[in-house]
């Protein structure tokens, strides 16, 4: 994994495994355990490939607020963790509207959301013609040398990465 100095880097991540119950409510569904230790080892990796994080932005569903926790825990970062009402129930304007509005301080952002709105995101933003599946736990990195968030756009980034949960 390889991070451009000087660019933006757009970490989309789908929560991890969550647990299967009529009697819950969708957004309080919490991960699994299989789903906890999926999310810690996306974490290590990011930590083990010097990647750092400024800022997460989370879907407030309880599954993906858990997420956004465990990655930041294990990954080291010194970044804030905001809970965004909208990554919900979302759309694609929706998730180009809150990117766009992101501090150009920021080159390193993390949303954690559901799909498929992550996968057609991906496929937007960096022009992927091809069918990509995020599974719970997966991590894209797209990147792009646009120098401010509002620059957002269709075929503005590349396809950097995609990484899977290392468990046996």
């Amino acid at each position: 994994m390889y991070l451009r100095e000087g660019c933006k880097n757009l970490f989309l991540m789908r929560h991890g495994q969550a647990v299967q119950m009529d009697n819950l409510d969708d957004r309080e569904r919490p991960l699994t355990k299989v789903g906890q230790q999926n999310v810690e080892s996306i974490g290590l990796m990011l930590k083990n490939n010097g990647i750092k994080i400024d800022l997460i932005i989370t879907s407030p569903a309880q599954r993906a607020l858990q997420t956004a926790e465990i990655v930041k825990k294990m990954a080291d970062f010194n970044c804030d963790v905001v809970v965004e009402e909208t990554l919900y129930f979302y759309s694609l304007k929706t998730i180009f509207e809150k990117i766009r509005n992101v501090d150009d301080k920021i080159n390193n952002l993390l949303l954690v959301g559901h799909n498929p709105i992550l996968e057609n995101a991906v496929r937007e933003l960096s022009c992927q013609h091809t069918s990509l599946a995020i599974k719970p736990g997966n991590i894209v990195c797209l990147q792009s040398n646009i120098k401010s968030w509002h620059e957002t756009a269709n075929s503005a980034f590349v396809f950097n990465f995609m990484k899977f949960p290392d468990v046996d």
